[in-house]
């Protein structure tokens, strides 16, 4: 997994390389934080020079042209 995080090229299996980062760091790791901006700060989780990333920053990942939010208000009982 280490070797992958600091590569620039996918050198294995998307699904085994997420699924080793979420492992390691010990939290849910979101596709989009695999883009330029998020792997610097998974880098930083995984040498223990920054805390895990906030909502607020790994949402900020996302373009805001491209974010969608769902709010339920209430469930449905039938």
């Amino acid at each position: 997994m280490a070797f992958q995080l600091y590569e620039d090229l996918l050198c294995m299996p998307f699904d085994a390389f997420h699924g080793a980062v979420q492992r390691v760091l010990g939290r849910p790791v979101w596709s989009h934080e695999f883009c330029t901006a998020g792997t610097k700060q998974l880098r930083a989780e995984f040498e223990g020079k920054a805390e895990p990333a906030t909502l607020e920053q790994i949402m900020a990942l996302i373009p805001p042209e491209k974010r969608v939010s769902l709010v339920m208000l209430g469930a449905d009982d039938d």
